[in-house]
């Protein structure tokens, strides 16, 4: 048995599957600054910064701060990168032991992994919206793409969850 400090420290090769979805991620986000360069000149002053939760634009802000969502977005994402190179310091919900802490370890990271992916699809998606809103192509995110977003990344943290409590 370990405590959090005495768990096993792996040295975890990243998986073929976690470098496409950080390359996914990564794309992502230079897509988002092109995209943000290339229609800058055609910005209005006033962007939509908050939606109802309808999709609907209900707050306004300079179009400075479309950077905000980008680099908000760029820093959770490196963050994220980060910490999934340490997952013996993650929370977890079986005692990690010297014979599961590779699966859970594996677990854990390719889960962070995936959650930072999804969460740089949705900053992507959103930074796009806020865009076609500001320039009058669009109305809005729709009805139900916060709820897609909240059911995907829970979905996922809970798929996780599962596979971790099946292995002891």
């Amino acid at each position: 048995m370990y405590k959090e400090n005495k768990r096993p420290k792996l040295n975890l090769k990243t998986t073929p599957l976690e470098f496409i979805l950080n390359a996914i991620s990564l794309c992502l986000i230079i897509l988002s600054v092109v995209y943000l360069i290339v229609e800058w000149p055609s910005l209005p002053n006033q962007v939509p910064m908050h939606f109802n939760g309808v999709g609907e634009a209900d707050g306004w802000g300079s179009k400075w701060t479309v950077w905000v969502l980008i680099f908000i977005g760029s820093l959770l994402w490196v963050g994220m990168l980060i910490l999934s190179r340490f997952p013996h310091v993650f929370n977890y919900l079986t005692e990690i032991t010297d014979e599961n802490a590779e699966f859970q370890y594996k677990n854990a990271k390719l889960m962070m992994t995936l959650v930072n992916t999804i969460i740089i699809v949705n900053f992507t998606y959103l930074s796009y919206q806020i865009v076609q809103v500001a320039k009058g192509l669009s109305n809005g995110l729709g009805t139900w793409n916060m709820l897609i977003f909240i059911l995907v990344l829970l979905g996922t943290i809970f798929t996780f969850m599962f596979r971790s409590l099946r292995v002891k």
